[in-house]
């Protein structure tokens, strides 16, 4: 989906939702779809100049809010399939870690549907 910057945004759609791959945007935009759509689901591409310049034409657009949306693999045991990472910060080797807003972060663990696990997460190029 593009990002447009449409008169009358929704509170809904004024949140971007940035993938780097097709799988994971296909993933997450039937899931929203189902859900009542008006989200906008953008795919950058991998890396972080990708998803960095994706994340400024979605601000530049209108959006409020951005989320980074992935599919991983994990090295935590106590991790099962559908499971939901919401990192508290992200670690980047050579840089400083990236702090996840509290206040949205305490909003995605209090949806019903999924099971969520708090922690670090990890970025690596």
């Amino acid at each position: 989906m593009s990002f447009d910057a449409d008169v009358g945004l929704t509170p809904v759609s004024r949140v971007a939702i940035v993938t780097a791959l097709a799988v994971e945007r296909a993933s997450l935009a039937r899931e929203l779809h189902r859900n009542g759509g008006g989200w906008h689901v953008l795919q950058s591409g991998p890396g972080p100049e990708r998803a960095a310049q994706v994340a400024r034409t979605a601000l530049a657009g209108g959006a409020a809010a951005l989320v980074s949306w992935g599919l991983v693999g994990a090295l935590d045991a106590s991790l099962a399939a559908g499971d939901v990472v919401l990192p508290r910060r992200v670690l980047r080797a050579g840089a400083a870690a990236v702090f996840a807003d509290p206040v949205w972060h305490a909003r995605l663990a209090a949806l019903d549907g999924f099971r969520t696990t708090h922690g670090d997460l990890l970025t690596v190029a």
